[in-house]
């Protein structure tokens, strides 16, 4: 029998072997372009990181004048990065260095893990063998990725070819943390050796060191401001001074005031030196030379520009055994242990304690004085304010609010000025409104509770504010050793030397807006240089020299008595009062000094200043 085969027969199977080959070559291409876009991603993001990088590496160069590295250790292990060609002979001159990522804020990066892995303990020989890491050359601020990006079998270390690789020399602001003025160019030189600038006539400029502090100009120097030169000089150890014959005129550097975007929730602020401290929700951080490191007196401005410094209490004290001695050899390890961080934190301010004096409330029942440790205290007695302006609930609360603070954020804020006021008074007033700014009239003729009073009002759901208590001013006393800008003697003994005392002698030079109250006198707005001599009395309007002040702080020696929430054993005299006045000797009463007062004193040397927690 024959049989016919149906026409619509099936695949044969060298049809389906084409077909076969021909998926699979698809599938591939397919394949090969998903690795690719990968690839390219990939590249992006390390593009992308850079980027980034560049950004904040300009912002952080146009802070501090330096970029943020680490420069003990250079890292060498770049031939990759040579041999691709991207290194340019003639702008990347400098060494290279691995960007201090922790330095930077809000910053995120896809790449550059490996710098978490660099410690103290970690080897120059370890440091060299990271490759997921950015650097960046000193001279150039050029970034690379040292691992670098692969695609189709060539690498990328950065977001640029070596077809594009830049030629331009770097205009630098900055040489060895020295500003080169707006209008003038690097030429040569170091800091040692005189940096040398240029202006767009050819004039040239050479850096003088200046390593003492100077307080007058000498007679070979044409300055147009004395006491601005007299201040960037001392900020900056130096000036530049024309280089042609006969031409005494010099170039400095005006420290003008720049500020950060106000912060909208409290957040920690690292400083170029790794030092933290914890900006309040609303206020800015500044961004101004011998203003932005806390080593120097970090300072941060409010909605009003009202100005404050941060004061750093080291949190490793709780867990010191030297320290603990004071708290019957107990530790502290939370923060609602008030009793032993207080002692703890006296322990460590203890050079500035003094017998008879502590932070607690206090108040007067008609004429009888009653406090905290009194007993049988009556709710009606413990509601009265009279005393440091706080009943007593309110006390232990806001006592509690500072030390948990403290203890937590490493520190606190204190008014960069005397509290001041836009009008002069000559009898009791607390009716003007307070600031915490330069050129005011110090806000004097008030009560310590008036005051506490006055302050309490400021405060908002984000931070407290009140007078200082006594642990503060003294925190603040042993800031300023700490930091050796002034010695134990000088803050303890010798306060004149820094302090507007009767028994000091100062020069106050282009003095517009500071104003003066001459024992005897009316209050008087400078026009001129002033001469404080050492025999007169004198107020002086809030923040009238920097001569009077420490660590961006003034007047914490002299001007006015300053009231505190801490409370004396005198019981005719409970309340207390820091740091001497104007019409006192600065060696009786230097800027530790407490003096007790009774509740209802009120004259033209008692003023405040403003803790922020």
């Amino acid at each position: 029998m024959n049989y016919k085969f149906n026409e619509n027969r099936g695949v044969t199977l060298v049809a389906l072997t084409i077909t076969v080959v021909i998926l699979l070559i698809v599938t591939n291409i397919i394949i090969y372009n998903v690795k690719d876009n990968l690839g390219i991603e990939t590249l992006r993001n390390m593009q992308s990181d850079i980027e980034t990088l560049n950004d904040k590496v300009a912002n952080y160069y146009s802070q501090y004048g330096e970029i943020p590295v680490n420069k003990e250790v250079e890292y060498t292990n770049i031939n990759q990065i040579k041999t691709a060609g991207l290194i340019s002979e003639k702008i990347d001159t400098g060494k290279f260095y691995i960007i201090d990522l922790s330095a930077i804020e809000n910053l995120t990066l896809t790449y550059g893990k490996d710098y978490n892995q660099i410690t103290s303990e970690t080897t120059e020989q370890e440091i060299q063998n990271l490759e997921d890491i950015y650097i960046i050359n000193e001279a150039s601020h050029n970034i690379f990725y040292v691992k670098g990006i692969e695609i189709k079998g060539e690498k990328f270390y950065t977001n640029y070819t070596k077809e594009d690789i830049d030629t331009e020399v770097v205009n630098l602001r900055y040489v060895e943390n020295i500003k080169i003025p707006d209008g003038y160019k690097y030429i040569e030189g170091t800091k040692q050796s005189g940096i040398i600038i240029q202006n767009s006539e050819g004039t040239r400029y050479q850096w003088v060191i200046e390593e003492n502090k100077i307080t007058t100009v000498s007679e070979n120097i044409q300055v147009d401001n004395t006491q601005d030169f007299v201040e960037s000089v001392n900020l900056y150890g130096g000036y530049y001074k024309s280089l042609q014959d006969g031409d005494n005129t010099v170039i400095y550097i005006k420290a003008d005031e720049k500020w950060s975007q106000a912060y909208d929730i409290e957040a920690q602020y690292k400083d170029k030196n790794g030092e933290i401290a914890v900006i309040p929700k609303g206020f800015k951080v500044s961004k101004t030379k011998g203003k932005n490191e806390i080593s120097k007196g970090l300072v941060i401005q409010d909605e009003q520009e009202n100005t404050y410094v941060w004061i750093p209490v080291p949190k490793d004290i709780y867990t010191n055994t030297e320290y603990a001695q004071n708290n019957s050899g107990n530790l502290v390890s939370s923060d609602t242990d008030y009793r032993g961080i207080y002692n703890i934190l006296s322990a460590y301010a203890s050079k500035y304690r003094s017998e008879g004096y502590i932070d607690k409330w206090y108040a007067l029942d008609g004429n009888t004085y009653i406090a905290e440790d009194s007993t049988s205290l009556t709710t009606v007695q413990k509601n009265l304010a009279n005393g440091c302006g706080l009943t007593y609930d309110e006390y232990i609360d806001l006592r509690s609010k500072m030390l948990k603070s403290i203890y937590n954020k490493g520190g606190f804020w204190i008014s960069q000025y005397e509290i001041g006021a836009e009008e002069a008074v000559e009898t009791n007033n607390d009716t003007r409104s307070l600031a915490g700014k330069k050129n005011l009239y110090p806000y004097n003729f008030i009560t310590c509770s008036q005051a506490e009073n006055l302050v309490k009002n400021l405060n908002s759901e984000e931070h407290t504010k009140s007078l200082l208590f006594g642990i503060q001013w003294d925190l603040t006393m042993k800031y300023l050793e700490e930091r050796s800008v002034k010695t134990q003697d000088q803050i303890k003994t010798k306060s004149s030397t820094w302090g507007n005392y009767e028994n000091a002698n100062f020069d106050i030079t282009n003095s517009q807006n500071v104003k003066v109250l001459e024992e005897g006198q009316a209050w008087t707005e400078l026009n001129q240089n002033y001469t404080k001599e050492n025999t007169n009395s004198v107020l002086l309007s809030t923040g009238a020299t920097k001569r009077n002040s420490i660590l961006n702080i003034y007047d914490l020696a002299g001007n006015v008595w300053e009231w505190t929430l801490e409370a004396s054993n005198d019981t005719s005299k409970p309340s207390t009062v820091r740091g001497g006045s104007c019409y006192n000797d600065g060696e009786t009463y230097p800027a530790s000094y407490r003096y007790n007062d009774i509740v209802t004193d009120s004259d033209y040397a008692l003023g405040f200043r403003i803790a922020i927690y």
